[in-house]
């Protein structure tokens, strides 16, 4: 305690006595404390070279925002409102359903260049594994659109590809084996909308939901108080009342094309049981399509397939066909390379495939609606005017749900899935 006490004692003093000495060096130079007394406090960085800066100088400003290129209109309620029109695949995420399908209708208005609220209503169905019967629902969903590109790099409805935040809350009235029941939904996904024609945008919206109050939703024959789902659409967007539209970009090439092939299963039944020579069949495709730009087009088409998908012992094998549409994009890769349309090109294909399809079996057929994924890859080569020749290897997934074999389980139906390739050769006629 006592060396505590020298030591604050020494403290204290040397402290009063360097503020003695400054005050009397102040008073000593009178014109010097004079002309600093007056002048302006400066603690910039000039006025300590070397010494940083001042973060004071940076407070209070606005963050970098780019300049929009089209004026916002909001004149009237239509102004910048649109329409939506979807159609996709809905399934409930756990082992006792099955993939479906979902339509809907949805209209909205764009409020501020980069808010929009939208309302609409639909149906999805799908099988219910545990007892095999067929569950449907009619929802109404409340959605809240954030125009995420808009936002970072200004607005422009000229833009071909925008990317919005999708949210907000539903409803959904359900029926399932008889009983009916109601549930309050949350939805959470993506927008991306690719602008086509003038007004008519296409666009891609995967969706995660929530389903609570769920008492018409079997799970594994009891009940769950909250379930969840994916809806993934695909659908037109038309916009009414759009300030500064632009016209499309220049390449608004349509063209026309026919393609024909074989076709298989890829299952080990068939290379074990049949032999790929012996479960050939044909696939005939042919569609329409436009190029939105010189590496990116849209494709819209119609197909009918057959192949041999099973066979017992010393049985013929067992036939399945397909038969539906497509809806693909399909990205040039030697055009996004080059910057320009070019003689030969190369092309991946995606989108979505919705059809029908029937599987002959001992017990008769099996027949359902499916709403898959199909995939391919094309080499393109133009041989005359308006007229080219390509190679296209195509991968068709396709989702269904049938009697299960598994005398263990305790569903009546398994969910399953046909992986589907075939190799066309096909023309391709520029409009």
């Amino acid at each position: 305690m006592k060396n505590s006490a020298s030591f604050i004692s020494v403290f204290l003093f040397l402290l009063v006595g360097f503020s003695s000495q400054g005050a009397t060096c102040g008073l000593r130079s009178g014109e010097m404390a004079d002309s600093v007394s007056t002048a302006p406090a400066d603690t910039s960085s000039t006025a300590f070279p070397g010494r940083g800066f001042n973060a004071m100088d940076y407070s209070m400003q606005k963050r970098f925002r780019p300049r929009n290129t089209s004026s916002f209109l909001n004149e009237k309620f239509t102004d910048n409102t649109f329409l939506h029109v979807t159609g996709g695949q809905f399934r409930f995420l756990d082992s006792q359903s099955c993939s479906g399908a979902s339509a809907g209708i949805h209209y909205g208005k764009w409020f501020l260049p980069h808010h929009a609220f939208r309302l609409g209503a639909g149906f999805a169905f799908g099988r219910d594994n545990y007892d095999s019967r067929y569950m449907g629902q009619a929802f109404l969903r409340l959605s809240y659109m954030f125009d995420l590109i808009s936002y970072i790099y200004g607005y422009d409805t000229s833009r071909f590809c925008v990317v919005s935040f999708v949210t907000g809350p539903g409803y959904a009235l359900v029926r399932n084996s008889g009983v009916t029941g109601h549930s309050f939904t949350s939805h959470i996904g993506a927008n991306v909308s690719m602008r086509v024609f003038r007004t008519v945008d296409v666009f891609l919206e995967p969706l995660f939901e929530i389903y609570t109050g769920s008492s018409a939703i079997p799970q594994s024959g009891t009940r769950k108080r909250v379930v969840c789902a994916f809806s993934g659409s695909v659908g037109l967007s038309c916009r009414f009342a759009q300030d500064n539209v632009a016209a499309p970009p220049a390449s608004e090439n349509w063209f026309l094309f026919l393609s024909g092939g074989i076709q298989f299963q890829n299952s080990s039944a068939v290379y074990r049981k049949i032999g790929l020579g012996n479960a050939l069949g044909m696939h005939l495709n042919a569609g329409v399509g436009k190029w939105c730009r010189d590496f990116l087009a849209l494709r819209l088409s119609a197909f009918y397939s057959d192949c041999k998908w099973l066979k017992y012992y010393a049985g013929e094998p067992l036939p399945e066909l397909y038969a539906g549409v497509r809806f693909e994009g399909q990205l040039d890769l030697v055009s996004l390379v080059r910057g320009r349309r070019c003689r030969f090109s190369s092309s991946v294909l995606l989108g979505p495939e919705a059809g029908f399809f029937s599987k002959t079996d001992l017990n008769g057929k099996l027949s359902d609606l499916y709403v898959g994924l199909s995939t391919g890859l094309q080499a393109n080569l133009k041989i005359a005017s308006g007229v080219s020749l390509f190679v296209e290897p195509r991968l068709s997934i396709v989702p269904y749900s049938a009697p299960s074999d598994d005398a263990t389980l305790v569903d009546a139906y398994r969910n399953y899935y046909d992986s589907v390739i075939s190799v066309n050769v096909g023309l391709q006629y520029d409009l």
